[in-house]
């Protein structure tokens, strides 16, 4: 009797790792863009971390939705989004790039992930100096601790600091003026 050829075998994806080469379980979400691109991510991860991503993940009925349509966002920020979203040891490739922290921070203020801003800020905090731009950056994202060091940092060097101590100069800002320039 001749030997039958086994069929071929059907390759499947790979299971995503981390660098460290622990394995990522596969995303239940579906996350389309305006490019066409997509991302697969963790429907579950993303409702606990954020309460807008709660709001546009729950069905009526409670469950969550298998695909989702982020209008005018990127899908590699999304991508690097989604990953520092994930417990320590899953997120480590996320929060090795300091370029990527710009976004990061976009987005956990966009989306109310407070967790990941307040890793980002703990980060920025400890490990980048104040510079040019540090002020801007604390006011528009509302990383209040990262403000008051940015402050602090300027007050010592007046002279080096003041053409970005004038974006104190607005109404809504009146505190931390009176912090620089006590009446």
């Amino acid at each position: 009797m001749p030997e039958r050829a086994s069929p071929p075998e059907t390759p499947t994806p790979a299971t995503p790792q981390t660098p460290g080469g622990t394995r990522v379980p596969r995303g239940d979400l579906t996350v389309t863009f305006d490019d066409g691109s997509s991302v697969e991510s963790h429907s579950v991860i993303l409702a606990l971390a954020s309460p807008v991503f709660s709001a546009l993940l729950t069905t009526p009925s409670g469950a969550l939705r298998t695909d989702l349509h982020l209008a005018g966002a990127s899908a590699d920020e999304f991508r690097d989004f989604s990953i520092a979203l994930r417990p320590a040891g899953l997120r480590q490739s996320a929060l090795q790039d300091e370029a990527r922290y710009s976004a990061l921070v976009r987005w956990a203020h966009k989306y109310e992930a407070d967790s990941l801003k307040t890793l980002i800020e703990d980060h920025l905090i400890k490990d980048v100096p104040v510079k040019t731009g540090s002020l801007a950056h604390a006011l528009s994202y509302s990383l209040l601790r990262r403000r008051a060091q940015c402050l602090k940092a300027m007050v010592a060097d007046l002279r080096e600091h003041v053409d970005e101590l004038g974006l104190l100069a607005k109404r809504e800002t009146l505190q931390e003026m009176e912090t620089v320039w006590p009446r």
